[in-house]
């Protein structure tokens, strides 16, 4: 139950965690003035060691939201890349599909430019016979 240390001559007693824990849930029940009583503690003691419970348990928690708080960060994050590489891919596909399309246009166009020309050439040999 207790520890005893010698600190300048005088004695301290040092109370395990499962003590305390005890002497906190019989002050709740029993009341700080009775529970130190019963329990041959000082007040102030007990009224510490509640304030210390209380601080732990507020950075615990704080602590378990910063975690959920990461955990939701990281499952946005890679919902993010996720479509970041579709759209990547898809632009790349774009891309692609634009470059065969413009190579395929100016062959069209020199196609049709071609046969113009062979045209425009043809009805000049015609036009003076036409004449």
């Amino acid at each position: 139950m207790t520890k005893s240390t010698e600190v300048k001559n005088k004695r301290r007693n040092q109370y395990t965690p499962e003590f305390r824990e005890q002497a906190l849930s019989l002050a709740d029940t029993v009341g700080v003035a009775q529970a130190a009583r019963e329990l041959n503690l000082y007040e102030s003691q007990r009224y510490t060691w509640r304030s210390k419970t209380r601080q732990q348990n507020n950075s615990d928690e704080r602590e378990q939201q910063q975690l959920a708080e990461i955990a939701r960060l990281k499952r946005q994050l890679a919902g993010k890349d996720e479509e970041l590489a579709i759209l990547q891919k898809a632009a790349a596909f774009f891309r692609m599909s634009l470059s065969s399309s413009s190579s395929a246009i100016l062959a069209l166009r020199r196609r049709i430019s071609s046969s113009c020309s062979e045209s425009c050439g043809v009805l000049k040999k015609a036009a003076p016979a036409l004449s």
